[in-house]
């Protein structure tokens, strides 16, 4: 990607971070101090729990289901999910999240945050306000740089003059990778669309014609499953896409997400066309 690089992009994923703490006076805490913090952050957690079980309790089966399945499988939902919540069990999930937390710095939080000692506060979704205000200025610079690349991108766009046409093949934002073939000398790139409500539409095939591969990472191999109906689905989504003019005709930087370590993967096609088409299926 020329734009949206992986360091642009491992910026973007800490974008935001600063909303998952609430600011605190700048001063040290004593013994006290923290556990009232920790508690407080406990009882709203059961305090949010007890809220989503008196509203289970007050839907009836249907009004769960509506949009899933039929009433039995609404029945089942109320009885799993509409029971007091456990505060054992939600002290548990409260301590691995803090624990999460703490192993989130150096990727999705800055490391400079392990500065500040005593981390327990920081799990809790507390920071002192220097510290809180230091994170909000990053987050907000990340967004500035973030609409100057997305600006710049843009202004690009309209000089390489993109077709439409070809700009509409990669409008597939977060679908899954299902496979990509060679056939002959074109490249062939198999979708499955998510969110779709058009079954006829369900699959797209994207072909790059006289394709030549300028990168590709190994691990870009989905690993398929199929549910009972028989339908795939991929440990890789599909994010984002950058097209350039070249001189035997188009040059496709796509993204995508795969589950696990090192999670960005790329593939750069240089082609003489892109071409795409819908359908309910294709021979994978």
């Amino acid at each position: 990607m020329r734009y949206l690089t992986r360091e642009m992009d491992e910026k973007l994923q800490r974008n935001g971070a600063f909303y998952d703490f609430e600011p605190i006076e700048d001063r040290e805490y004593s013994e006290a101090e923290i556990r009232a913090f920790y508690k407080k952050k406990l009882d709203e957690r059961l305090a949010g729990e007890l809220e989503e079980y008196e509203y289970m309790k007050s839907v009836s089966a249907g009004d769960i289901a509506f949009c899933d399945a039929g009433a039995e499988d609404g029945d089942r939902v109320l009885s799993e999910e509409a029971s007091p919540p456990d505060p054992k069990r939600v002290e548990r999930e409260f301590r691995a999240s803090c624990r999460r937390m703490i192993r989130l710095i150096g990727t999705y939080y800055p490391e400079w945050l392990r500065e500040l000692g005593d981390l327990r506060l920081f799990s809790y979704g507390y920071l002192k306000q220097s510290a809180y205000d230091r994170l909000k200025a990053e987050c907000e610079q990340m967004e500035r740089e973030f609409e100057n690349m997305k600006r710049e991108y843009r202004e690009e766009c309209e000089r390489q003059n993109i077709p439409e046409r070809i700009n509409k093949a990669f409008y597939t934002h977060d679908d899954e990778l299902l496979g990509i073939r060679k056939r002959g000398k074109a490249l062939e790139m198999y979708l499955r669309r998510c969110g779709g409500f058009d079954e006829s539409e369900e699959y797209r095939r994207i072909t790059f014609k006289d394709a030549r591969v300028l990168e590709r990472d190994r691990s870009l191999a989905p690993r398929l499953s199929f549910d009972e109906d028989g339908k795939p689905s991929s440990n890789i989504t599909f994010l984002y896409f950058e097209i350039f003019r070249s001189e035997r005709g188009y040059e496709v930087h796509t993204m995508f997400f795969k589950n696990g370590k090192d999670s960005l993967k790329y593939l750069t096609v240089d082609c003489a066309d892109v071409v795409y088409e819908d359908g309910a299926g294709f021979n994978l």
